[in-house]
């Protein structure tokens, strides 16, 4: 990959906390609760994924959005979210260089509709800032370790632009090396003052608190 530009086919996962990436992939590549895949085991059938597994090679068959639109428990929101970045080598250490990542803000969606309407003029108001944004500003070493499959720890040092608010962030975030995808799982807490966001108050009946946590896993692969 030694410079050369890395397409992100990313969706986001929304998940509580900051659970390990075998755990989230595991918990949503299997598609559907553990009761169904066993009842379908049952009746010597296969999930849709389980059939493209036994047809296909090995490493010859991608899932465009896997994270994208999932409803599942721990999942909060989720949506769209497409981007670059450029992975260099230099005397055997890999790097990330650069990378851009915008969200499109229209595409979120939870587990409530109603939410998700008022979401679109109120909160982050996604009617009138339907695009965030994430810039890289400072390399990511990537430590050696990762390379053989270890799950690491790195941190994104970059502008995220949200609700119309570009602020200079440090997101934690773990990564790893899965066959031929690079996945990031970050998360970052942040009063919604930062962004000039309103936290949702309807008639002072129901409020939600004044602070919010960005979520995201992403997979990277070669374009």
């Amino acid at each position: 990959m030694s410079g050369e530009p890395a397409e992100v086919q990313l969706g986001a996962d929304r998940g509580s906390g900051h659970p390990d990436l075998p755990e989230v992939r595991a918990r949503i590549t299997r598609g559907g609760a553990v009761r169904y895949h066993q009842a379908a085991a049952a009746k010597g059938k296969l999930f849709a994924r389980d059939r493209i597994a036994f047809l296909a090679d090995k490493g010859s068959f991608t899932e465009d959005g896997l994270y994208a639109n999932v409803l599942a428990a721990g999942l909060r929101a989720d949506g769209v979210i497409t981007g670059t970045a450029t992975i260099a080598s230099s005397g055997g250490t890999l790097s990330v260089t650069s990378a851009e990542f915008s969200v499109d803000m229209t595409t979120l969606a939870s587990d409530k509709q109603m939410r998700d309407n008022r979401l679109r003029n109120d909160g982050i108001q996604t009617n009138s800032f339907p695009t965030s944004t994430f810039k890289l500003t400072s390399p990511v070493a990537i430590p050696a370790s990762a390379t053989s499959g270890a799950q690491v720890d790195v941190t994104l040092h970059g502008d995220l632009t949200l609700h119309g608010v570009t602020k200079t962030v440090d997101i934690p975030a773990k990564a790893q090396l899965n066959g031929s995808l690079i996945q990031v799982l970050g998360s970052l807490a942040f009063p919604f003052s930062d962004f000039s966001i309103n936290a949702p108050n309807i008639g002072g009946f129901v409020a939600v608190e004044d602070h919010g946590t960005l979520e995201f896993l992403v997979n990277l692969t070669k374009a």
